[in-house]
């Protein structure tokens, strides 16, 4: 296909996906799906308020605008309750809150889809170095004959962490290699931070998630190695002691899913609406410390059904879902740490079969294997 035609083909497939997003009216489905309503909530507390603390004039601004109950809260506490906030890592609701601002209804999917459009662009971009004008091709099928599309219109994360992985990858294998001219130091360091930068933040909302940065790492050109290796580590660093410590200051603890965590909804009642004083530590005292997962419920047996589900499965499998990974396999060389991303990106996907293999996928309501759309860029 000629090259022109390959990014027109990817321009209007992005640009009808905004379109849509648009026009989407998210009211029109019977309820909120997952974890949206903490999502939603922590973005307009952001865009309304500049803070991440849950407040009455958080859950009446979320009423009044969407006209339900925000089913499915998740809220931290590091003081009993007295002081709540949203029990979500804080990067994608930064990202969606202007959006929300300007479009309450409509806003994070505006948002999902230009950043989505973003990520696109620059992988086709770097792409284009080894498959030529086909890139831009290759990228829209990666997107759209895939469910990673669907995800613009799910207030969630995954998307976003998706996108940002995309873009980080984008930035490693974009790098001058040898015989192209080099880069001067001040934009190779800006390069690698940025992409340590991005996966930190990948990183912050699901630590498996991290095992990308050392297919990163080994990208880096050699005569750049030092510099570069510094750099990534560097942006790494900053964002995940950046997301930690601000947490650490709003919850006491270093992220949002540990310490004390409690969800809400209607049938529940929510706090400082319908639920008395001293309820936040009757609800935990409750619950008590036990473990969801009983150890003799473990075993290969288990793993090795979940392994098949994982790949086949009817609902969550990625080999139905993601199809166009395998002609990613199909098209793999060798080179700059590549083989390394595909077990790196194998090896996560491992780390949430062993540490949830009743919840591998991401949950009832999830569109397939919402934990694999992060890694699907690896591909």
């Amino acid at each position: 296909m000629h090259r022109y035609a390959s990014w027109a083909l990817l321009g209007l497939l992005l640009a009808a996906t905004l379109v849509g997003a648009l026009r989407f009216d998210r009211r029109s489905w019977p309820g909120l799906v997952g974890d949206e309503a903490t999502y939603l909530m922590q973005a307009q507390s952001l865009a309304w308020d500049l803070d991440v603390r849950y407040s009455r004039r958080d859950y009446d601004r979320f009423v009044e605008q969407w006209g339900i109950k925000p089913d499915g809260l998740i809220l931290q506490s590091g003081d009993g309750g007295r002081t709540l906030v949203y029990a979500k890592p804080a990067s994608y609701a930064l990202w969606i809150a202007p959006f929300l601002r300007l479009s309450p209804l409509r806003g994070a999917a505006v948002a999902n889809a230009l950043l989505l459009a973003l990520a696109a662009v620059l992988a086709a971009r770097t792409l284009e170095r080894r498959l030529g004008p086909a890139a831009p091709l290759w990228v829209a099928v990666w997107i759209f004959a895939s469910v990673a599309f669907a995800y613009v219109f799910w207030a969630h994360s995954d998307l976003f962490l998706m996108s940002l992985v995309a873009i980080a990858l984008a930035l490693a294998y974009g790098a001058p290699r040898a015989g192209e001219p080099p880069e001067t130091p001040l934009r190779t360091a800006l390069r690698w931070a940025a992409a340590g930068l991005l996966l930190g933040l990948v990183l912050a909302s699901r630590p498996f998630y991290g095992t990308l940065l050392l297919p990163a790492a080994l990208a880096v050109p050699a005569p750049q190695r030092r510099l570069g290796v510094a750099a990534l580590i560097a942006g790494a660093a900053i964002a995940v002691l950046g997301s930690g410590l601000t947490h650490l200051a709003e919850a006491d603890a270093w992220t949002p899913y540990s310490g004390e965590r409690l969800s809400f909804e209607a049938s529940t009642g929510f706090p400082e609406v319908d639920l008395p004083q001293g309820a936040w530590q009757q609800r935990t005292a409750g619950r008590g410390n036990r473990s969801w997962l009983p150890s003799d419920m473990l075993g290969f047996r288990l793993t090795a059904w979940n392994s098949l589900y994982f790949l086949t499965g009817r609902d969550v499998g990625v080999l139905p879902y993601y199809l166009p990974l395998l002609l990613g396999l199909l098209a793999f060389r060798r080179g700059e740490g590549r083989g390394m991303l595909i077990l790196a990106a194998l090896a996560a996907a491992g780390c949430f079969l062993l540490t949830r293999p009743f919840n591998f996928y991401g949950g009832g309501g999830a569109i397939a294997n919402r934990y694999f759309l992060p890694l699907y860029p690896a591909f």
